[in-house]
């Protein structure tokens, strides 16, 4: 496969993550607040869940060595990154979206992460 076609599959897998994992949240704050499923400091408290599950997806896939565990975490993490977003489509109520959201952002890091590093030697020419 040329480089040119992994670096374009690396910049997919990254809108995926980011715009599904991450910023799918955004527009889904407003209808849930008018809903009353939360309040401001639960949205808050939610979006707080989804960064710590960031943190820990990096850090857990800094632990990562072997081509089978990153490609277990990588294919993973975009699957569950599109499953739990559609999953707070049914979601109802304060803990379901703090759960969800906090599973999006381990699945988000662990796409950014391993995408990362499986195509930065490509953006370099090697």
């Amino acid at each position: 496969m040329s480089p040119l076609i992994r670096l374009s599959a690396s910049f997919v897998a990254l809108m995926m993550a980011m715009g599904i994992g991450r910023f799918a949240l955004t527009p889904q704050l407003p209808h849930l607040l008018s809903e009353g499923q939360i309040d401001l400091t639960a949205a808050g408290l939610i979006a707080a869940a989804n960064y710590l599950g960031y943190f820990i997806g990096a850090v857990d896939a800094m632990f990562s060595r072997r081509p089978a565990q990153v490609r277990r975490r990588l294919l993973g993490g975009l699957w569950l990154c599109v499953l739990l977003t559609l999953a707070s489509f049914w979601a109802n109520g304060f803990w379901s979206h703090l759960l969800l959201r906090f599973g999006t952002g381990v699945a988000s890091a662990w796409v950014l992460v391993m995408i990362t590093a499986l195509s930065q030697p490509l953006a370099a020419g090697g």
